[in-house]
């Protein structure tokens, strides 16, 4: 194992943001051909399955040489940052957009990110915040990440040096009970949880696409 980035992966993650950005954009023609068309997933899950493969780069040298604690310790510094900065991040979008709320007497500015129960309940929409409940549209990215990297990443390097397939029966079978029993992580601003979940980030949803075809 190398140090080395791997190019193949950057260019397919480069490549699945830019099928994002192009299935964020309303009316685009461009979206028909975009992956989640053909696939079994879209260009998002596709992503974060890549962003697993770096993990397992960055971080497996560290469990193989230094023992379990030490590769967990570098995963949680790393989870650590990412917390921080998600935090940052919705502290500044929270305050810019009601700024920008008030300043164009237009409150979708704040409602349509969903940063507008900050100043409905600034205690409990703060807590919840920081807890990974509250979690603002287009926000949702990195706590993805945090409970991925904070729970799955070690197991997943502990384990899989030693019993691999039974690595990916315990993966198949979280994907398979999450989408069976509908599992999700509570959200306050959404009913039905998360809605970019870790427990079956893979499914895709055809009754989303169905209602995009009508």
């Amino acid at each position: 194992m190398t140090n080395e980035r791997d190019l193949r992966i950057d260019f397919l993650r480069g490549l699945a943001l830019l099928f994002i950005f192009i299935d964020h954009i309303p009316d685009n023609g461009l979206a028909h051909f975009t992956l989640r068309n053909f696939g079994f997933a879209d260009a998002a899950e596709v992503f974060v399955l890549l962003a697993g493969f770096s993990a397992v780069l960055a971080y497996q040298r560290s469990f193989e040489r230094e023992g379990f604690r030490a590769g967990a310790a570098r995963v949680m510094d790393r989870v650590r940052d990412i917390y921080l900065w998600h935090l940052a991040l919705v502290a500044f979008c929270a305050i810019g957009l009601t700024v920008a709320a008030v300043w164009f007497e237009n409150p979708m500015y704040s409602h349509n990110i969903g940063v507008h129960v900050f100043g409905e309940s600034p205690a409990a929409a703060s807590f919840f915040a920081a807890t990974l409940i509250n979690q603002p549209n287009m926000l949702n990215i990195l706590p993805l990440y945090i409970v991925l990297m904070l729970v799955w990443v070690p197991f997943v390097l502990w384990l899989l040096p030693r019993r691999p397939w039974q690595m990916l029966f315990v993966s198949a079978s979280l994907w398979l009970i999450a989408n069976l029993l509908q599992l999700n992580l509570p959200s306050q601003q959404a009913p039905q949880g998360w809605g970019v979940q870790p427990l079956r980030l893979a499914a895709p949803d055809y009754r989303w696409r169905a209602r995009r075809a009508l």
